[in-house]
């Protein structure tokens, strides 16, 4: 079916087009609000400021495609292939995309509220300044993807591995990462306070003038870490190992280091608790 056809069965009414091919169809600005592309063929289809609103995606072929601008509130986009994809500005508020495939996508300023992207693949995607408030992406892998100046508050990372990935300038107050891996990580500048990290692995990562009060940091490792001016004000920092970690002119001021470790750290002008 191509998508003359499409629109022309849309617009008397049809909704289903589950497994429908769709590949390299020029969609831009369409509304196909509600429709049923359940593991349909949309690969490198255009669908820039399409209204997909509702529409269910699930197991669908998006890799390469353009929804650049389009309205994919609410969207099922369950087990969905989008490598490749560009999704830049995209409207994905409420959106359901559990294990879903975006590798190398581009998401840059992409507005994802509440969105359920647990157990997602997101290796190498651009989500700089991409709002992801209240967002799940517990157990995701986000691999050396870019998240610069993302906007996570209270989003739950719980056993997400983000090795290599750029944080720097991102705002995760409040967030839930326990058990995160962050290890050779960029979160330099990034707004952590009141995060829940226990057990989280920030390994070699860089945590340069990083905000961190009042944060929930037990049995978590910043092994090697850069923590240059960083400030842990009031955070709770029990079994934590700072091991060879840089804590130059770091803020430990009233937190609890109940059995911290911080053998070789280097710690010149480190403010502690009195």
């Amino acid at each position: 079916m191509g998508a003359d056809t499409l629109l022309k069965e849309y617009g008397a009414g049809t909704r289903d087009f589950r497994g429908i091919d769709l590949a390299y169809a020029d969609l831009r600005g369409q509304i196909l609000t509600n429709a049923d592309f359940r593991r349909a063929n949309l690969a490198n289809a255009n669908l820039e400021g399409a209204v997909l609103f509702r529409a269910n995606l699930r197991e669908a072929k998006l890799q390469h495609a353009n929804l650049s601008a389009a309205d994919c509130r609410r969207v099922n986009l369950i087990g969905a292939t989008l490598t490749h994809s560009t999704l830049v500005g995209c409207l994905l508020d409420d959106a359901g995309m559990r294990s879903v495939d975006l590798v190398h996508a581009n998401l840059q300023r992409a507005q994802l509220n509440e969105v359920n992207l647990s157990e997602a693949i997101l290796d190498y995607a651009d989500l700089s300044e991409a709002n992801l408030r209240d967002a799940n992406l517990a157990r995701s892998k986000l691999i050396e993807a870019n998240l610069t100046s993302a906007m996570m508050e209270r989003a739950i990372l719980t056993n997400a591995i983000l090795g290599g990935a750029v944080l720097e300038h991102a705002n995760l107050t409040d967030a839930v990462l326990h058990g995160a891996s962050f290890e050779e990580a960029n979160v330099s500048h990034a707004i952590l306070n009141r995060v829940k990290a226990n057990g989280a692995n920030f390994m070699n990562a860089g945590l340069r003038e990083s905000e961190l009060r009042n944060a929930s940091l037990m049995w978590t490792s910043f092994r090697g870490a850069n923590l240059e001016k960083a400030n842990l004000y009031r955070s709770k920092l029990y079994w934590v190992n700072f091991g060879e970690a840089d804590l130059t002119e770091a803020v430990l001021m009233s937190a609890q280091l109940d059995d911290a470790n911080f053998y070789n750290a280097s710690m010149n002008g480190t403010l502690m608790p009195q």
